[in-house]
């Protein structure tokens, strides 16, 4: 097998920053019924290439929030009436970069594909996507160990982010893109 038709990707996470991390507990936990809710974003990104090293390269930002809310004790909050109340508050940004080698201009695509898009187009947009997954996934493990980390350390206890299908968010990220 040639060097130009091998088109096998390992992803390489090069660095991942801490940006900016937030924990706030408002109350107690015990005794409440409480409603989970998670945004995951993706809110800047730029694919590079670096000749010199052969490789793709994507510079993202991933913002993870996370909250816990109480579903019978309501606050009053300016400009949106009625809320309930945030218990547990977590969020994070990270600077994530994630890398994969060149890929010649052979590419692997299914016969079956027709319509406007080359085969290299299909391969790049399979890169993008395998690539921006993989900066949410180091974003996301990133953001479980930070939270578990900080509510251990408060009279609340260990608080765990929720599993996650990132496919599933990735496509949540890109529909909102497209809207916007």
């Amino acid at each position: 097998m040639s060097d130009q038709t091998d088109i096998s990707l390992a992803f390489e996470l090069e660095d991942i920053t801490l940006l900016e991390c937030v924990y706030h507990a408002e109350a107690p936990i015990q005794g409440r019924e409480l409603d989970r809710r998670l945004l995951v974003q993706n809110p800047g990104k730029r694919f590079s290439l670096d000749v010199k090293r052969r490789k793709n390269v994507l510079r993202a930002n991933v913002s993870v929030q996370f909250g816990l809310f109480d579903r019978k004790e309501k606050v009053n909050i300016p400009d949106a009436g009625l809320q309930p109340l945030e218990v547990v508050h977590f969020g994070l940004v990270a600077g994530v970069v994630v890398t994969a080698p060149i890929m010649g201009g052979e590419a692997i695509a299914p016969r079956h594909l027709a319509g406007d898009k080359t085969p290299e187009a299909h391969r790049d947009e399979k890169m993008e996507r395998g690539m921006r997954v993989e900066a949410i996934k180091a974003a996301y493990g990133l953001a479980t160990s930070k939270l578990l980390e900080l509510s251990a350390m408060s009279p609340i206890g260990s608080i765990m982010l929720p599993l996650i299908d990132t496919d599933e968010i990735f496509d949540d990220i890109v529909r909102n893109e497209t809207e916007v």
